[in-house]
């Protein structure tokens, strides 16, 4: 009789284990489910940002794991832009937008006319100095980022893991960039730099001895001085900023019989894709810098003289044979 009870208990207690097992496992399966929905909610919701120049679109792009258009056309410095049509859409349709501070009145008159309860992040009130230099460009995307999960905290842990994702990207393609550029004969060469590529130029393995500004703040004066300085100190290479203008560092390569780069400083400049794309444009810029009045003529023009000429000599001989 005790042996049958004792078999029923057992029954009874692994019964009840079984059920109990179950149980937890369900509920374990149910709470995995409810964070799957909860993770599945969290990345279906819209970020709807948007970015003045190509620089800072390609920065919270990364973050944000989104392609962004920027407002600024490439090429163009935000400071002097012209509003264009399609830039009311952008504008319109953004809940943040990111500018660095520089833009002028055309940007609050596009934030003011289209979206003006949008949220503006003055992302040159955050973090200083320029952004081309690795150390900078990191600094500018941690600042970026805070300001990101401030808004949108749900996404805290997607914007820090492609924060890192793409600190690692910058930090490995700086250091082949800068590998490659120490290879070529202008490294360690002392240049004449327009004064917002100065860090980078730097940073890349020039010797910046000289600083010049924009065009537009360069008279005849102020070249006459800047060749002299470069003069005296054997400069042997000129470096431009894109946006800037190019006229007065082209002048300066001439009148000191020194080669020239053409730097970009935006995403987007010299028909860039990607920030890591324009630290390995300007490097090949600077690789393989241009000798001065060769590019004023251009090949295309140099095949067009001598097509002329060609020509030219094909008639008189014929004129000369019908003569004859």
């Amino acid at each position: 009789m005790f042996g049958k009870n004792r078999f029923l208990i057992l029954i009874t207690i692994l019964v009840i284990a079984g059920i109990s097992q179950i149980t937890i496992v369900q509920c374990i399966s149910d709470s995995q489910q409810n964070m799957n929905n909860i993770k599945l909610y969290e990345s279906d919701s819209e970020i709807n940002v948007a970015a003045t120049s190509g620089i800072l679109a390609d920065f919270v792009g990364a973050i944000i794991d989104q392609k962004l258009d920027p407002i600024v056309d490439p090429g163009t410095c935000p400071a002097h832009y012209d509003i264009q049509p399609e830039d009311a859409a952008i504008v319109a349709n953004a809940d943040v937008i990111f500018y660095h501070g520089f833009e002028g009145e055309w940007f609050i008159t596009l934030v003011n006319e289209n979206n003006p309860s949008t949220k503006l992040i003055k992302v040159g009130n955050l973090v200083s100095g320029p952004w081309l230099p690795p150390p900078q460009a990191i600094k500018y995307l941690r600042t970026i980022t805070q300001e990101l999960v401030k808004i949108y905290p749900e996404k805290n842990l997607a914007f820090s893991a492609n924060l890192n994702a793409y600190i690692t990207q910058i930090n490995e393609n700086a250091a082949q960039i800068k590998q490659e550029f120490a290879q070529s004969s202008y490294y360690g060469a002392n240049a004449v730099v327009m004064e917002f590529q100065a860090m980078f130029a730097t940073w890349l393995g020039l010797n910046v001895m000289v600083t010049f500004g924009s065009d537009e703040t360069l008279g005849a004066q102020d070249i006459e001085s800047i060749v002299a300085e470069a003069e005296a100190k054997a400069c042997t290479i000129v470096i431009m900023n894109l946006p800037s203008g190019t006229d007065a560092g082209k002048e300066i390569a001439r009148e000191i019989g020194a080669k020239y780069a053409i730097f970009g400083n935006f995403v987007g400049d010299l028909n860039t894709e990607s920030y890591i794309d324009l630290l390995r444009k300007n490097m090949e810029a600077a690789k393989e810098p241009i000798t001065p009045g060769f590019d004023t003529i251009g090949i295309n023009n140099i095949l067009l003289l001598i097509s002329i000429i060609g020509i030219s000599i094909v008639l008189i001989g014929r004129r000369k044979m019908r003569k004859n």
